[in-house]
């Protein structure tokens, strides 16, 4: 269960964004921030998020299945990428 959600929308002169969230689940704290420039021929984003003191057990419930880790844990990841697509034929 999500607790004391805060979200944060700050948009930038340079056609980009940040966003960021923090909650508290459970006993843990959890923090998402993500980036997203518009460009021309690049839509660059990143996400990253960070966790203390959370029971990885919540991340089967995030989709990653048949994780038998039932702790609690601190926690770092980051994805980086592009969100322009090739056109379907």
């Amino acid at each position: 269960m999500l607790r004391q959600p805060y979200i944060q929308i700050s948009p930038h002169s340079d056609y980009s964004f940040t966003v960021e969230l923090n909650t508290n689940i459970e006993n843990g704290l959890v923090k998402f921030n993500t980036n997203i420039q518009q460009q021309a021929n690049d839509n660059a984003f990143s996400l990253s998020a960070n966790g203390i003191n959370v029971d990885l057990a919540i991340l089967n419930q995030w989709g990653w299945k048949n994780l038998p880790i039932q702790t609690l844990a601190d926690f770092n990841f980051t994805l980086k990428g592009n969100l322009l697509a090739n056109p379907i034929t």
